[in-house]
């Protein structure tokens, strides 16, 4: 979907050259064109029945997804997108301090694109898998399929996702235009 200029420009790559970033941006520079992607999609379809802790502290509250955000690395907070998001589960421990958070926000009203984030301090630690799984379970209740889109490099979310169940079933791309060349 695009442009009509654009789409003959894609005419002439494979599917693999279009998942590129950088082909993306040739074929849109003249344009204006910004690119972002790829990020490899992931879905899961089975709810988990193992949380890997007992009674955990969750709070629902956005309060707790800043305060995790700010102890965070901006790369981090914007890859998971918290804020973008709703239906937070977040760890906390008995201080209040959040852990680790993920959520989720409703698309096309059959995906619940998903999104977690840890605390540099508590990584590795199992926090991010317990709030996921409770994330990636209340999506599935709630009738959606849960995506997680991670970057090609970020070994450890894809790690997450596959350790909850996601399968990685295809690649986004996507090139944003200025409005006036659309």
């Amino acid at each position: 979907m695009g442009p009509d200029w654009a789409i003959e420009r894609a005419e002439h790559h494979t599917d693999d050259e279009l998942t590129d970033g950088a082909t993306m941006l040739t074929i849109t520079k003249d344009h204006g064109g910004s690119c972002s992607g790829p990020r490899l999609l992931s879905f899961a379809a089975d709810v988990g029945t193992e949380i890997g802790r007992e009674d955990p502290l969750i709070s629902h509250d956005l309060e707790h997804v800043l305060a995790l955000q700010s102890a965070c690395p901006p790369d981090d907070v914007a890859e998971a997108d918290l804020t973008g998001k709703r239906n937070w589960f977040t760890l906390v421990d008995d201080a209040g301090t959040p852990l680790s958070s993920s959520g989720y926000v409703e698309w096309q009203g059959i995906l619940a694109h998903m999104g977690a984030l840890t605390s540099p301090d508590h990584r590795r630690r199992g926090h991010g898998a317990v709030v996921a799984r409770l994330t990636t379970n209340d999506a599935i209740d709630a009738g959606l399929i849960p995506q997680w889109r991670s970057h090609p490099g970020n070994t450890a979310s894809r790690r997450l996702a596959a350790s909850l169940g996601y399968e990685e079933l295809g690649v986004h791309t996507a090139a944003t235009l200025p409005r006036s060349t659309v």
